[in-house]
């Protein structure tokens, strides 16, 4: 498994992502997505110290080195190199006021991101849209340019497998980051980012594309309204709940859930799935509308739920026909 090293963590052997992975994968979290960085060319440099670590076989291999040459292990006895790497990057002290600048930035793609991920999109013939997909994408972005603070906006999107809901949400990441808008692809199971980043960096190793693509289980402790846009894919596998046990949630103490904990988490989400949802995860949010004949569908949610009762306006369920992919 890339990047993903065997080690032991709480009483076992666990895979957890690579030392050099995991810096090199937060400094581009940063270059890509911190508004501070990217207006005040703060320079990142990335590096891991493992000081209970005096063994380096197995983080140090060949298999890693990829990794290693984006940011260096030292360990335990490396003292004097950690002393060369931070007189190298840090040669004169700012008082702590990049960290402040970096800690107020706001979370916004960088334009080198959004024009990198616009052309792998682009240049790929797999992501081509074709008839109802091209509709979707269209209302889509109309909703993404008349989002407000504090109102949020859910587009349902309704197909069966192979309709395109997925090359749908992939053209909608493309156009968001380039208006600027800090969105994530969010998928229960692994398969469908990996295929994903794959087709689109064209390896299977992992990139700085990563922080894009997320599990339905790394949002639980997100505050609301901390993305502009959430695409959902495979939204009837999410769970009721998130966590190993199924037991961490929105506010899971009032009786909410995962689904309704990403509707607070973006002023836009688009939910993409191929059967029913609603009833099944919450039986509090409520569809209105005639489903199959595509006319507008409506969630609402109680007093109980959000801090005064309101419509998510609009909520459009949106059908996809039958198609290849």
């Amino acid at each position: 498994m890339d990047g993903l090293v065997r080690s032991f963590v709480g009483g076992g052997l666990r895979d957890l992502t690579h030392p050099s992975y995991q810096a090199w994968s937060y400094s581009c979290l940063l270059e890509d997505f911190n508004t501070a960085v990217q207006e005040h060319a703060i320079a990142i440099n990335p590096c891991a110290y493992l000081h209970n670590c005096s063994d380096g076989s197995g983080v140090l291999a060949d298999r890693y080195q990829d990794y290693l040459e984006k940011a260096p292990v030292l360990l335990r006895q490396d003292t004097e190199e950690l002393v060369g790497f931070l007189t190298r990057c840090l040669q004169q002290g700012d008082s702590g006021e990049s960290i402040k600048r970096i800690r107020d930035g706001r979370a916004k793609p960088s334009r080198q991101l959004a024009e990198v991920f616009e052309q792998m999109v682009l240049g790929n013939s797999e992501f081509i849209l074709i008839e109802e997909q091209k509709v979707v994408y269209e209302r889509a972005l109309q909703f993404a340019r008349k989002l407000q603070p504090g109102k949020r906006t859910v587009l349902l999107v309704r197909g069966g497998p192979g309709t395109g809901k997925s090359v749908v949400a992939i053209h909608l990441m493309a156009a968001m980051l380039q208006k600027g808008l800090n969105i994530r692809y969010v998928s229960k199971n692994a398969a469908p980012r990996t295929v994903f980043k794959a087709k689109l960096t064209g390896q299977l190793r992992r990139t700085r594309f990563d922080n894009l693509f997320c599990g339905s289980g790394a949002f639980v402790d997100c505050s609301p309204g901390q993305y502009d846009a959430l695409v959902v894919d495979e939204a009837h596998r999410l769970n009721r709940f998130s966590g190993l046990y199924g037991n961490q949630g929105e506010n899971q103490a009032a009786g909410g859930c995962i689904v309704s904990g990403f509707v607070r988490l973006a002023l836009l989400g688009v939910w993409a799935a191929w059967q029913e949802l609603m009833h099944h995860h919450h039986p509090r949010l409520r569809r209105t509308g005639d489903e199959a004949g595509g006319q507008p569908a409506g969630l609402r949610e109680d007093a109980a739920e959000l801090a005064a009762p309101q419509w998510l306006d609009p909520v459009q369920l949106l059908p996809l026909g039958r198609g290849d992919r």
